[in-house]
């Protein structure tokens, strides 16, 4: 007895093997619910195409010639394309050999990148230029015409010059014959490529005939170096010996002083970075712009040619510019010393500290055997023991920061990148105020002296 289950099973089999059989039609056989795009050309000739043949799109198959009719001007192509494929609305069609049997096939290229809309049902493509395929008749006639011209015993002993040459040489005629077979696959394979760079080519032609004056001026003028080249060959090879050996030795130098190389470049480094502070480049923009009013109106008001010795000790000079400091500025009209409000600290001083790298030990820390400060207030600071290593250049030593031209001194701050935290020796603050007034404070004190005698 068949139950109400059995029945419901059975259906349910019956209808997902059917589902499953659906699916694997659809899948072999395509969607039947999808229809193909047709497109045509115009070719003036199809000579060698026939129905089925394919149709490519960037080299790869995207449908296939559904028929070849008859119209004015030459023979209709009707191509289907796969359905889901879509093809850019900027092709052109060509007539391309598909294999080495001598089958034809479309192809289907791009004109302006495949940016286009895609083609539509019933869309025609234009021709792409010289994409009909040749006339074989045309070329069966060509051929006949030219050996008909060969007279007939001057043909029998270049075939039989060709036999002999050809003979016993088989696997060279195979190795030939792979070799052309191996590149026109790989032609095929870039042909868009080297269509591509064909078209590209009258352009980039037309620049070079565009420079070409240029093209030959730089010609000439390399014919002439080489030229030159080729009479002083002897001294050329003799500079070149020389710069190797130069070079060698200039290798040792650099080798051998690693470490104080490696301490020079980081404390340049460090010099820069400290004068590239807005406060120091102002501070420098100013003494330069200074120092240039002050020399030019010198220079203005100094009379020019010769100057004579002052001194037993000095010697005649061609320019009388290096007398403005005693002619211009006499040290009698020198203004007043003036008394400092409140006692000027002197700096610390700190000594160079040693060329510590990673390429080893360079110079030792500076010194100066039996030094005292001229002021008491004044105190020497080594650099700590414990120094860290710096990559390339020394150890980072601390100490006040520059105080600013008209400023006064910033928060101490010690920056590890930065292993110099103060202008060097020549900075503008300190060589134009400290020796002036160093110098106001000497002549004040000589007046003094001289008023009390």
């Amino acid at each position: 007895m068949i139950t109400r289950r059995i029945v419901i099973n059975l259906v349910t089999f019956f209808v997902a093997s059917a589902v499953l059989i659906g699916l694997g039609l659809v899948n072999l056989l395509g969607d039947p619910l999808q229809v193909p795009t047709t497109i045509t050309t115009v070719l003036p000739s199809a000579d060698g195409l026939y129905s089925n043949f394919p149709v490519t799109l960037n080299g790869v198959q995207v449908g296939s010639v559904s028929a070849v009719s008859l119209v004015p001007g030459g023979a209709q192509i009707t191509m289907e394309i796969d359905p889901g494929t879509q093809v850019p609305g900027d092709v052109a069609a060509e007539v391309d050999v598909a294999n080495p049997l001598g089958e034809q096939q479309i192809d289907l290229i791009p004109q302006n990148g495949g940016t286009a809309a895609a083609l539509v049902d019933g869309d025609r493509v234009p021709v792409f230029p010289d994409g009909a395929p040749a006339d074989i008749g045309q070329v069966v006639t060509t051929a006949t015409n030219l050996l008909a011209a060969i007279p007939v015993g001057d043909l029998n002993t270049v075939l039989h010059q060709a036999a002999v040459a050809l003979n016993g040489q088989a696997e060279d005629v195979q190795t030939l014959i792979d070799a052309g077979q191996q590149f026109a696959r790989e032609f095929l394979t870039y042909q868009q490529a080297f269509e591509s760079l064909l078209a590209d080519a009258p352009p980039v032609l037309d620049s070079v005939t565009a420079a070409g004056p240029q093209l030959s001026d730089a010609l000439s003028n390399t014919a002439v170096l080489l030229g030159l080249l080729s009479s002083h060959q002897r001294q050329v090879l003799a500079l070149l010996h020389s710069g190797g050996t130069t070079s060698q030795l200039l290798n040792q130098v650099v080798v051998a002083e690693r470490p104080n190389l490696a301490c020079l470049v980081h404390d340049l480094g460090s010099v820069t970075t400290n004068l590239a502070e807005p406060s120091n480049l102002g501070n420098l923009a100013t003494t330069l712009a200074t120092n240039q009013d002050f020399f030019g109106a010198v220079e203005g008001a100094t009379p020019k040619g010769p100057a004579r010795a002052l001194t037993s000790g000095d010697k005649d000079r061609n320019d009388q510019e290096w007398l403005r400091t005693l002619l211009l500025i006499p040290p009698v009209l020198s203004p007043a010393a003036v008394t400092y409000l409140s006692p000027a600290t002197p700096p610390e001083i700190h000594p160079g500290a040693a060329c510590d790298t990673e390429f080893g030990d360079g110079v030792p820390a500076g010194s100066q055997p039996g030094f005292v400060p001229s002021s008491s207030a004044t105190s020497v600071v080594p650099p700590p023991a414990s120094a860290s290593q710096v990559r390339g250049g020394g150890t980072a030593l601390t100490g006040p920061p520059a105080v600013p031209v008209g400023g006064s001194p910033a928060t101490p701050t010690h920056d590890p990148s930065s292993p110099a935290t103060a202008l060097p020796a020549v900075g503008a603050a300190a060589v134009l105020q400290r020796p002036v007034r160093r110098r106001l404070r000497r002549r004040g004190a000589r007046k003094d002296g001289e008023a009390d005698r």
